[in-house]
Parts: C-alpha cells; sequence; structure tokens
C-alpha cells in the first residue's frame, strides 16, 4: 500500500512539473514571484493583482486596470499607475496616442520642431526648432521628433545648390577661361578665351586702315604694328591658357555614392581632420588614430566606460547606433538597447554600462578604440564638447599613466 502511494505522489508530481513547465513554454515572458512562501505567476499588462495565489506555481487573481490608469509589464502590482493628462515638459508637444490600459499617454514634439534633453540627471526636455542650414552647407539628415536636422559641407570640387552638392563645371573641359573660381556656394563662372576678342580687335584695325589708305600713307607703316600688336596678343592668350590648364587640372569625385553622402559632417573652422559619413551611421574607421599607442582596450576600457555611463543619460540608445562597427552589430542594435534597458530596468549607468562592454565584445578592433569612442561624441554634441573633453582629458591621463602617450591631443 505504502508503494503505491509513493508511486501516485511521484505520478502527480512529474503532472504538475510538466503542467508548469507547458505554462513558462507557451508564454516566455510570464514572470513569478513569491507571497507567503508561495511563488505566483505575475498579472500580464494591462492589469493587477487582486489576490494573490495560495498554491505554488499558480495564477493570482489578475482584475483589469481601471479607466485612467495603466501598467506596461507582467507584475505583482496590486494597483495601476495613474495615467498623465497632458503631454509635459513643452507647450509645443502634442498627443500622439491616448493613455490605454497598457501604455501611458504618449506625446512628442509638434512638426517644425524636436525633443531635446536639457538636464540629463533631471530629465528635463524641450520642444526646439529645427536648424536652419546656413549659406554653404546642406542638409545632411533632416530632423526628426527626436532629433534635429544634422547640417554639413561639401567636398573639394562641389558646391551646394538648392540645399544640395553639385559638382564644379570644368572651364577647360568646355574649352573656356575661369573667369571666376568654383566655391561652397557658387559654381565656377567661365567666359571666352581672349584670343577671339584679340583677333576680332585686330581684324578691325585692319579694315580701317585699309580704308584710309588712299590718302597715300606707306602701307607697311600701318601693317607692322598691326603684325607686332598680333604677336604680342597671341603670346598672352597661350600663357594664360597654361596657367588656367593648370588650375583646371581639378579632380572629380567618382564613385557613385549619392553626394549627399560624401559632404563633410564638421565645422570648417575646427582644427580636427575632416571626416566622412557613411550611411546613417558613423560606420567608418579614421585611418589615422589620435590614440595610436592605446590599442590595448583594457587600458581605456573600464574607466572611459564609467565616465560614458555616469553623463550620457537617457541619450545613450543615439549614441550606440552611432559607434562604428560591423554589419551584424548596426542590424541587431536597436533591438538589444531596448532589451538591455529591460533587463537593467530603473538603472540607466548599467543599461549603458552593459552596451558599451557588448559594443567592445562584439566587433573587431579596427571599430573598438578611444578614437571611435572620440570621434563619435565630437558628431553628436558638435555645439557641446563639454563631454568630449572630458574623455579627452581622461584617455591623455590614462596613456601617459601606461607611458605610451605620442598623440599630440595630449600636448
Amino acid at each position: 500500500m505504502t508503494f503505491l502511494c509513493s508511486g501516485v505522489w511521484v505520478l502527480l508530481s512529474i503532472l504538475v512539473h510538466s503542467s508548469i513547465s507547458t505554462v513558462i513554454r507557451d508564454t516566455p515572458n510570464l514572470g513569478t514571484y513569491t507571497h507567503d512562501g508561495v511563488t505566483c505567476f505575475q498579472c500580464p499588462p494591462g492589469t493587477y493583482v487582486d489576490r494573490h495565489c495560495t498554491g505554488d506555481f499558480t495564477y493570482s487573481v489578475c482584475n483589469d486596470c481601471p479607466v485612467g490608469t495603466f501598467q506596461t509589464h507582467y507584475s505583482q502590482a496590486t494597483g495601476c499607475s495613474p495615467c498623465q493628462t497632458f503631454c509635459r515638459h513643452d507647450d509645443k508637444m502634442e498627443v500622439v496616442e491616448n493613455c490605454t490600459s497598457t501604455h501611458d499617454l504618449k506625446c512628442q514634439c509638434k512638426r517644425g520642431y524636436y525633443l531635446m534633453v536639457v538636464n540629463k540627471f533631471l530629465n528635463t526636455k524641450m520642444c526646439k526648432a529645427f536648424t536652419t542650414c546656413p549659406d554653404g552647407q546642406v542638409v545632411l539628415r533632416n530632423g526628426t521628433s527626436t532629433s534635429d536636422t544634422e547640417c554639413g559641407h561639401c567636398p573639394d570640387g562641389q558646391f551646394s545648390r538648392k540645399g544640395q552638392c553639385a559638382v564644379c563645371s570644368s572651364c577647360t573641359e568646355k574649352n573656356l577661361t575661369e573667369v571666376s573660381p568654383c566655391s561652397g556656394t557658387a559654381d565656377a563662372q567661365c567666359g571666352q578665351h581672349q584670343l577671339t576678342d584679340t583677333t576680332k580687335a585686330s581684324t578691325e584695325v585692319v579694315t580701317r586702315q585699309d580704308l584710309q589708305s588712299n590718302d597715300g600713307a606707306d602701307i607697311t607703316t600701318i601693317v607692322i604694328p598691326v603684325v607686332c600688336l598680333f604677336a604680342i596678343a597671341v603670346t598672352i592668350v597661350l600663357l594664360v591658357l597654361r596657367l588656367t590648364g593648370q588650375r583646371g587640372k581639378t579632380t572629380i569625385h567618382s564613385d557613385d555614392s549619392p553626394l549627399i553622402q560624401r559632404a563633410f559632417l564638421t565645422n570648417p573652422n575646427s582644427s580636427r581632420k575632416q571626416r566622412t559619413l557613411s550611411g546613417s551611421s558613423i560606420s567608418s574607421v579614421r585611418s589615422e588614430s589620435i590614440f595610436p599607442d592605446m590599442r590595448d582596450k583594457d587600458v581605456w576600457r573600464n574607466e572611459v566606460f564609467t565616465l560614458l555611463s555616469s553623463r550620457l543619460g537617457t541619450d545613450w540608445k543615439r549614441f550606440m547606433r552611432k559607434l562604428p562597427g560591423n554589419k551584424d552589430y548596426h542590424s541587431t542594435i536597436n533591438s538589444r538597447c531596448d532589451q538591455i534597458q529591460q533587463e537593467e530596468a530603473n538603472d540607466v549607468r548599467e543599461q549603458i554600462y552593459k552596451a558599451l562592454n557588448e559594443w567592445s565584445l562584439s566587433n573587431e578592433d579596427d571599430y573598438v578604440k578611444i578614437d571611435s569612442v572620440l570621434d563619435t561624441l565630437y558628431d553628436m554634441y558638435e555645439s557641446d564638447q563639454t563631454l568630449y573633453n572630458d574623455v579627452r582629458i581622461l584617455s591623455c591621463r590614462l596613456a601617459t599613466r601606461e607611458k605610451t602617450n605620442t598623440s599630440e591631443e595630449c600636448v
């Protein structure tokens, strides 16, 4: 009898655990929590716990969130959060989606504005009007509800026309003389060669003198000066053609990528070397390193990542998207950032450090270097280089400590 009871108990245990495994497998987002020593399943989004479960791995009694409240995750919360009744931060924001039982009121800046973080630590934001690109610059990327318009300069051999980069005209290819060179805002101006006008003027002189030959003047006193003038004019024109021919040998960009993607995203007055964009993020690696001796990631990774974790704040996802990396990295970075945010909820510093660490482990050494971090900071915060300078100073200190620094950045 005892043996029979033991067998029945083992069978029931197997069935219960099998049932629990099936539930967890079929609902991968379903979590558990402990209440009074009993393990209960959490309530799904849009609901709250009305009564806790009384048996291990059973469901609590879940009720729908009342109107005007919401719950975004599986939880053991015994109540729902109240919905926002208006868009905060700025009067230039508008509602894009009303509050539901599973999410709060959703807002975004009105058309022509983007959401800018004023204080990362206090999470204060405001809507700011899109930047208008000044004369001589072109729009590299249109503004969105969360990012400003990005402006840049056309590369050498091109000029801006109606907000786009166009290739400068070559006067020599048209057999013309360059009157004014191509600039950042205007195409080269070409004109007719001086030879044409000189020949015409010489012809007119000879014709007028021929008409007056009946006055008895000696024909030699007319022809000789005309021939000399003509020879001098031809000599001048040949010199001009030679000079303009050398000046006109301008290299024209011949790659097939759109001109807008070859524009430089940099301030022309900056002392830093210009960098080109490639696609929607900085995916190219600079050939000349400003910290060539800091190849060992262990020298800088821990301290620099810690500094970035305390300073990037809510802007960290955009920073991760702009970091250079391989194709796999850029194809998964958006979804991975969202996952990290859920895994490390309520701890922004840990989210940033975890994302940076994965970047350094999942990419090749050519991408993972201190120059990639500095270039990304420089391009993200072009108007405020405070964080860039702090990371640069820290890098110089680390390089000096390791006795590897040869960078002009630290002089």
